[in-house]
């Protein structure tokens, strides 16, 4: 009785599913229609896409209204290039790439890094587990502060690596598009990245 029940019953894996492949059209209607000149269309991805956008520049810029004017400036440039987006890559895979030069050019503009601004506490504090005791999220969240600060003492080129697969969990095929790279190229920089963070980790923990 419970497995003929059951026939109609969409698993968990089947109904996320769905949903990415109602929200990726959606988007792709969206796209179709901005890049026809409705601007109410192209509103509606940014409202779509703007909170992913700010994380991923507040992960370079560590400065969030610094990563708010950063995050406008990739909408209005997006809005300008619309026409040379072709759809070869996913429209957030677009965006992440515009954003990426955008934070790029504001850090290389910037007349001194040595300091080290994090984000506020409420952004690194979305990122940690929920059911820890005082003392575990404590220890938790000093790691994480020292974690984000070795990620921002990488250099750029490893950096950029880092938080497009690590941290928007990208796939490798994916970072490559962004940063205009071979695959290889991903794969190296990652290992790189990931032994100079564990040195860096022992050396600021130990």
């Amino acid at each position: 009785m419970n497995g003929a029940g059951n026939c109609g019953r969409m698993s968990n894996g089947k109904v996320v599913a769905a949903m990415n492949d109602i929200q990726l059209y959606r988007v792709k209607q969206w796209v179709e229609r901005a890049r026809a000149g409705d601007e109410a269309a192209f509103s509606a991805l940014v409202r779509e896409f703007h909170s992913n956008v700010w994380r991923f520049i507040l992960k370079s810029v560590h400065n969030p209204q610094d990563a708010e004017e950063l995050t406008q400036e990739t909408f209005i440039s997006a809005w300008r290039s619309l026409q040379t987006f072709r759809g070869e890559s996913k429209f957030s895979t677009w965006l992440l790439g515009i954003a990426l030069n955008i934070a790029r050019n504001h850090c290389n503009r910037a007349a001194s890094r040595k300091e080290v601004e994090l984000p506020e506490d409420n952004v690194l504090e979305s990122l940690l587990p929920q059911a820890e005791d005082p003392s575990e999220l404590a220890r938790s969240k000093q790691m994480l502060l020292e974690l984000d600060r070795a990620i921002f003492r990488l250099p750029e080129e490893l950096r950029e690596v880092v938080i497009l697969v690590r941290l928007e969990d990208l796939a490798l095929e994916e970072a490559a598009n962004v940063l205009k790279i071979p695959l290889g190229t991903v794969k190296s920089r990652l290992s790189r990245a990931r032994e100079r963070l564990a040195e860096d980790m022992f050396t600021h923990m130990s």
